[in-house]
């Protein structure tokens, strides 16, 4: 099986996309690249396209993985935070989304992962 957070960095050395290259230009650009495929993902909804559909939000998580390499963090440190604090979730219905049950809700003592300490480039280019 591949690791999709190798094979982002695999991809960005590839093309030579360096971190030190990531200026406030480059990163709204980043940003503007989600949101297309955002809007690609809706289209192909629309379209009951489902291969579009699968190809935009991978294409969501590539340009997403890529640009936290870009800015300097630690993926797998901030993916395990996440992750972590997702499985002490509960499934669900949260108040005021409803969702049938198909949801994930924080429960009370419910911890947020801190990334303070993973940031990267981020406080300069935002």
């Amino acid at each position: 099986m591949n690791n999709p957070i190798q094979d982002i960095a695999t991809m960005m050395a590839h093309y030579g996309f360096k971190p030190e290259q990531l200026t406030k230009d480059r990163l709204e650009f980043r940003f503007s690249l989600l949101q297309e495929e955002i809007d690609e993902l809706n289209q192909s909804r629309i379209d009951k396209n489902a291969p579009e559909v699968v190809d935009a939000l991978i294409d969501i998580c590539v340009i997403a993985l890529g640009t936290l390499q870009l800015c300097g963090c630690d993926v797998n440190k901030a993916w395990t935070q996440v992750q972590q604090a997702n499985m002490a979730k509960l499934k669900g219905t949260k108040p005021g989304r409803p969702s049938d049950g198909w949801d994930l809700y924080k429960p009370l003592n419910w911890s947020a992962p801190n990334h303070d300490d993973n940031v990267g480039n981020l406080p300069t280019l935002l």
